[in-house]
């Protein structure tokens, strides 16, 4: 991105089968170093990332796990980062500083209707200045192959701040 930052991001998974069970695990990497005029300060970031799926006969568990050691904490690439941690509300870059997110979740899927609850926790290395849990309640519906509803429950907690917020978002979807 001229006068702000180049990025480099990389990500690999690898699928594999163990009898009627699919295992997926993937890594993967963002960088961002500031350039130009740097018109959005010095950015240094470097963030990693670790996931697990397992699916097995509808339903599907997840485990995914992001850390930023770079001097700046985790920078939203492109639409808020593709970041293995990223949620309905929040991911690593609203940190703003170094530090770390882990998530964990489960899907049941049966027909063409999913439901799903995933936890997550975001927080500076100075738990002091960033220390953020975020649950989310997601269900969707497909009703033909160009169209879908999504109705997301998120539960934001600051602990920091002692307060929290909700999000309800009703999302409907149409593929040309």
């Amino acid at each position: 991105l001229s006068d702000l930052y180049d990025i480099i991001y990389l990500e690999i998974a690898k699928e594999f089968r163990v009898k009627q069970a699919i295992f997926t695990i993937g890594s993967q990497f963002d960088r961002a170093n500031g350039i130009g005029n740097m018109l959005l300060g010095d950015i240094g970031s470097s963030t990693y990332g670790i996931t697990l799926h397992t699916h097995y006969n509808g339903l599907q568990l997840l485990f995914a796990y992001n850390k930023d050691l770079g001097k700046t904490g985790a920078i939203g690439s492109f639409g808020g980062g593709a970041f293995f941690t990223s949620l309905e509300d929040q991911t690593i870059d609203a940190i703003g500083e170094k530090g770390d997110a882990w998530i964990i979740g489960c899907e049941y899927s049966f027909k063409n209707f999913k439901l799903s609850t995933i936890y997550g926790s975001f927080q500076a290395k100075n738990k002091e200045n960033y220390n953020v849990a975020e649950t989310d309640f997601i269900s969707g519906y497909e009703i033909s192959d160009r169209f879908s509803v999504t109705l997301a429950y998120a539960m934001i907690n600051n602990k920091n701040l002692n307060n929290g917020y909700n999000q309800l978002r009703f999302i409907m979807n149409y593929n040309f």
